[in-house]
């Protein structure tokens, strides 16, 4: 019952926090559920679902305030999404099945993490042009470390903020939109993969926090400043990586 509650209470602050700045279940519930003792096919098959649910359910909420949501998206970059991201999952998850027992999980996705935001850091004052040919690499990168690791939102997040201005609206929605075809992709790919190791408990508790969390973080955004938000996204993902990058050499 503790174990539970400790899981509902985690799915309610990470969904809200992904409805606040598009992305957070994933990047942050993986490390800190691998800090639980929890491998990586029950992540999976527990944070999967509830990210997919958060997206769905903030993207209808995001549209019911938003007008030419089709302006938002260029059919270029929707494309080279398509197809150049979502098959690198497939490689990522391919790699998960064959080294699954020969990776450190816990070292890799810290130091992924720790990347991530000294590039976001880097780039993040700095006006950077983002040619056809890096945009195809990008997504690439970004399916393959997602299906290996679950923690390419990170590199998705930058990616969008680089080319987009206004983060409440556009990169807000941009993210969430891509990060849905993103999780839908992978969990339909692990499935496929891993559907002998795939378990699915108390749904119902974790959907009931998964749409209180979506509800309360649509409501902050209203008024709260995003950036004080991603400082503290920041903050907690140096953290956990931090916890899980000692766990790994221990």
């Amino acid at each position: 019952m503790f174990e539970l509650t400790i899981l509902i209470f985690l799915v309610l602050v990470l969904s809200s926090i992904q409805s606040i700045i598009g992305v957070g279940v994933l990047v942050l519930g993986t490390p800190i559920l691998l800090i639980l003792e929890y491998n990586m096919l029950s992540i999976f098959s527990i944070l999967l679902p509830i990210s997919i649910a958060t997206s769905l359910i903030n993207i209808f909420l995001m549209k019911k305030n938003m007008q030419d949501v089709e302006k938002i998206l260029s059919s270029k970059t929707k494309n080279f999404f398509y197809i150049f991201c979502l098959p690198s999952i497939l490689i990522g998850l391919l790699l998960l099945k064959i080294f699954y027992y020969l990776i450190n999980f816990e070292i890799l996705i810290s130091v992924l993490i720790l990347i991530s935001i000294f590039i976001k850091r880097y780039y993040q004052n700095k006006k950077v042009y983002i040619s056809n040919l890096k945009k195809k690499i990008v997504f690439s990168i970004v399916g393959l470390i997602h299906g290996l690791t679950n923690s390419g939102g990170t590199l998705l997040s930058l990616f969008i903020s680089f080319s987009e201005k206004n983060f409440k609206i556009n990169s807000r929605y941009i993210i969430t939109f891509f990060y849905l075809i993103l999780a839908s992709t992978q969990l339909v790919l692990f499935l496929s993969i891993f559907w002998d190791k795939i378990f699915f408990t108390n749904t119902h508790w974790i959907l009931i926090s998964t749409l209180l969390g979506c509800f309360i973080g649509n409501y902050m955004i209203k008024y709260i400043n995003e950036n004080y938000i991603k400082l503290l996204v920041e903050i907690t993902a140096i953290i956990s990586s931090v916890f899980l990058f000692i766990n790994g050499i221990d």
